[in-house]
């Protein structure tokens, strides 16, 4: 679990260094740890985070509070994803986990929004990166988007969310599909 405390980030602005303010913890501190001190929860592979914590975040996130998730593999099926209690915090329905061999290069990513802010890390227009360059082998296919939630990056071949946001309330949630890192084989 990455968190990222809002007031060191405001005083460090301008400096080179803004990554001070980013505490990484478990996901056991993560009950522990008051949410309201930070602004920003990245959930990295997340698994057996119980209902109770699911609705800890969903709370904080409706207060203003963003959450990144990025879906592993901790999760081996669509099934038992959905049947957790993360599929509260999840854009949509998450059907399976697709794979491709790594002869097939025909999938990668492709800008759904190409003016959000997520996008100003990149140091060119997002538009202008090779994305053909970064093929995608595995990917969580998530369908039936809940109506708050948009995709800001889809995978080429399938049209699906690769990388979608939701507002919920007064907070938002960033989920990745794609299990990151690439496994080295299949």
């Amino acid at each position: 679990v990455t968190m990222i405390d809002p007031d060191a980030v405001l005083a460090e602005s301008g400096q080179d260094n803004s990554f001070q303010s980013t505490k990484i913890e478990t996901f056991a501190k993560l009950g522990v740890v008051p949410l309201s001190d930070y602004s920003n929860v990245i959930l990295y592979d997340p698994f057996d985070i119980d209902a109770n914590m699911c609705d800890k975040l969903l709370a904080w996130i409706e207060q203003g509070g963003g959450l990144m998730i990025v879906l592993g593999s901790a999760y081996k099926t669509a099934e038992s994803l959905m049947d957790s209690p993360m599929h509260t915090l999840l854009p949509g329905v998450v059907k399976r986990l697709t794979r491709r061999s790594r002869d097939s290069r025909q999938t990668v990513f492709t800008p759904a929004v190409k003016n959000h802010p997520i996008w100003t890390i990149f140091e060119r227009p997002v538009e202008e990166i090779p994305w053909v360059g970064y093929p995608v082998y595995r990917h969580w296919d998530i369908e039936n988007l809940n109506p708050t939630a948009y995709p800001l990056m889809r995978f080429t071949q399938s049209e699906l969310p690769a990388l979608t946001e939701e507002i919920r309330k007064q907070g938002r949630i960033v989920t990745w599909a794609l299990p990151y890192p690439e496994p080295i084989s299949h």
